[in-house]
């Protein structure tokens, strides 16, 4: 329709990156039927915007339109001419990628491990620093004498034992505490951002 017979209607540009529409009243009449189920310039000119061509020309009176992809010595990259999707096919498109993201954030609440696990079962509880068997000193009635305390050794260092032992096991679960922590805010983090992505869009 550009090149050929209706050259003094409508045709390439000089160098062959843009078309001029030259007349528009002869276009309609003798051009457009032919190829177009429509007749009429301005409907051409909806379509040439729904391919994203740009007007070029600022005078009103004229009508010179351009796209990268349309040059008269490069036929070859017509294939590549694509039409805009409508805003109907982009909204579908958004609000798809929104119900996909929420269900990735619907998957994660409901799968996640709980952020603080559960603390580990303590030993029995610890002995006395001063054993129940221990005896203890014993002040008399009559004067302040007071006789030597007896200590268990045996029982004393059972104790220092039983007290390392409860901290080794408090520092297991607060590493396990914070890195289980990490993980869940990282995951969270993504799932999160996965979702402002799609409503953004």
């Amino acid at each position: 329709m550009v090149s050929g017979e209706h050259s003094e209607i409508v045709g390439f540009v000089q160098d062959g990156a843009a078309f001029e529409v030259k007349d528009p009243k002869r276009l309609e009449a003798e051009v457009l039927p032919k190829y177009f189920r429509h007749s009429r310039f301005q409907s051409l000119v909806r379509q040439l915007n729904f391919y994203s061509f740009k007007k070029i020309s600022k005078e009103r009176s004229m009508w010179v339109y351009h796209h990268a992809l349309f040059h008269r010595d490069r036929p070859e990259m017509l294939k590549k001419l694509k039409r805009k999707p409508s805003s109907a096919s982009t909204a579908s498109a958004r609000l798809r990628a929104q119900q996909v993201a929420t269900a990735k954030l619907a998957e994660y609440e409901v799968t996640a491990p709980p952020i603080f696990p559960a603390a580990p079962a303590m030993e029995a509880a610890p002995v006395p620093l001063r054993p129940a068997g221990a005896a203890r000193a014993v002040y008399s009635e009559d004067d302040e004498q007071t006789s030597p305390a007896i200590s268990d050794e045996g029982s004393e260092i059972e104790y220092a034992l039983q007290q390392q032992r409860l901290h080794a096991a408090a520092d297991d679960y607060l590493t396990a505490t914070a890195a289980t922590a990490t993980s869940v805010s990282a995951a969270a983090a993504a799932a999160a951002l996965s979702l402002a992505k799609a409503t953004k869009a």
